[in-house]
């Protein structure tokens, strides 16, 4: 496995620094900010989200419909949208026990499997709803840009 993070944030140069110290170059890779995710997660295994809250969890929607199994930690938005261990895992939010999870996703290719052909099952169209989000996000942005006044 290697491991590809998507994204920014005031952690990465700590994050970089534990991959120096840990040798972990070529295994663990920061990419920072993404403009189209998409192409990642259609070369993922598995998708990762450790999270402590979070609004509406449209990277772990993303994921799912990708077809990708996920982790996530067990905070109330994951757990609306993750069946454990039949579309993806949920771990307590601490490092050790989402380190089980993962490894535990890891190591069962048939786990993987089946909750990548369960979500595909899954009677809802993803994409249409993440679609959906995307219009809902343009239209109040153009309707906060009708609204300024010039100066």
């Amino acid at each position: 496995f290697r491991w590809y993070a998507v994204g920014g944030g005031p952690l990465r140069e700590s994050l970089e620094g534990k991959i120096d110290q840990l040798g972990l170059h070529g295994v663990f890779v920061l990419l920072g900010e993404q403009s189209n995710p998409y192409p990642f997660y259609a070369q993922a295994d598995l998708y990762v989200q450790p999270s402590r809250y979070e609004g509406f969890g449209i990277t772990l929607t993303e994921a799912k419909a990708f077809g990708l199994p996920v982790v996530a930690t067990d905070c109330p938005t994951f757990m609306e949208q993750i069946v454990d261990g039949r579309n993806g895992l949920l771990a307590p939010q601490n490092a050790r026990a989402l380190a089980y999870a993962i490894a535990s996703l890891m190591d069962d290719g048939a786990l993987r499997l089946s909750m990548s052909r369960e979500l595909a099952l899954e009677d809802y169209d993803r994409l249409s709803e993440i679609e959906k989000l995307y219009e809902l996000i343009e239209a109040a942005t153009l309707a906060m840009e009708s609204q300024r006044v010039s100066l």
